[in-house]
């Protein structure tokens, strides 16, 4: 069964059995109906025969500047699934099936060219380089980035002078 979620009035998150599926957007009255990169346009005959009679009626309204925090740590989603602490760190997935988990809240991540900010990166990333965070506003992030960075400095001009 298909449902979908009202992003705007033109258009609609779709959804089978609860797993966001694809996309539908309207466009003078026709419907772009999006599924794993495959565009294809139908009439609102054509979209409801293929996918119900209420497909366009919203299951559920999203509002787009509403996210979701997971242990009070801002995500950049407005839903997310599996949310967990695991090492010490809140995170989530996207979908309910997903296997990929992302970090709530904001992080500095070292990659060899220097320090990098991010906002809900994959548990991953964040594994395999050296971070600080969470943090729960982009400011305290930047701080302790900048922190980092005065810290490095210092003790690279301390290694010189040895």
């Amino acid at each position: 069964m298909y449902t979908t979620t009202s992003i705007t009035d033109k258009f609609w998150i779709l959804h089978k059995l609860g797993e966001r599926v694809g996309t539908i957007r309207l466009n003078e009255n026709v419907y772009e109906v999006i599924i794993d990169g495959e565009h294809r346009n139908l009439s609102l005959e054509q979209l409801t025969e293929q996918y119900g009679q209420d497909i366009l009626v919203q299951s559920k309204k999203v509002n787009i500047n509403t996210n979701v925090a997971v242990f009070d740590y801002p995500t950049n989603f407005g839903e997310v699934f599996n949310s967990e602490m695991k090492d010490h760190l809140p995170v989530f997935t996207k979908t309910k099936n997903s296997k990929t988990y992302h970090c709530a809240g904001y992080y500095g991540i070292r990659f060899p060219k220097g320090w990098v900010t991010s906002h809900c990166p994959k548990l991953q990333t964040l594994e395999g380089n050296q971070h600080i965070g969470p943090f729960k506003s982009e400011q305290d992030m930047l701080l302790a980035i900048k922190r980092e960075k005065e810290c490095e400095s210092t003790q690279k001009t301390l290694s010189t002078i040895s």
